[in-house]
């Protein structure tokens, strides 16, 4: 049987990685009408009519009365979706 040792350093830099990668698979979030407003530069009417369009729908997440947007899937819709 092969035995593995790593002194403290060692432990803390492998933990510190898994750490950092865990972090870049979470979406980072954007709550309600005017965290979308925030995000988007926009107004807060426009941004409520945004949501109703429909047009955010994959990057739209409602949890009992929450509402939170994914910033990076409504940027990416943004780029592809033209302005009016």
């Amino acid at each position: 049987m092969n035995h593995f040792f790593v002194n403290k350093e060692e432990l803390r830099s492998v933990i510190l990685e898994i750490m950092d990668s865990r972090q870049l698979m979470r979406p980072r979030l954007v709550y309600g009408i005017k965290g979308l407003a925030g995000l988007l530069n926009i107004s807060i009417p426009k941004a409520q009519n945004l949501k109703n369009s429909g047009t955010l729908d994959d990057a739209m997440y409602q949890i009992g009365r929450k509402l939170a947007f994914d910033a990076d899937k409504v940027l990416a819709l943004q780029k592809v979706i033209p302005n009016d």
